[in-house]
């Protein structure tokens, strides 16, 4: 029993990571196309789109450093600590 509510506890706190990773890939789809029509824009001043580029950086660190892997262990016991070692 205990087993199965790990189980279902890591489903879904990684279903929480999984939408949070969505959401942070939208946000950066949507800042790269930002970036691309300001460059698209201004070809021949990159300058004034170095705003855009830091942000699209920005968001794209985030969405990266979001963890979606489970590092669940199903063969490892639980610790007993009733018993000192």
């Amino acid at each position: 029993m205990r087993i199965a509510a790990l189980i279902a506890i890591a489903i879904l706190l990684a279903g929480c990571a999984v939408a949070e990773k969505i959401a942070a890939r939208n946000e950066y789809e949507k800042s790269a196309e930002n970036y691309r029509q300001c460059m698209t824009a201004n070809p021949n001043a990159p300058k004034q789109c170095e705003a855009l580029r830091l942000a699209m950086e920005q968001v794209e660190r985030k969405r990266d450093s979001i963890n979606t892997d489970l590092n669940v262990e199903p063969g490892t016991p639980p610790p007993d600590y009733a018993h000192p070692r």
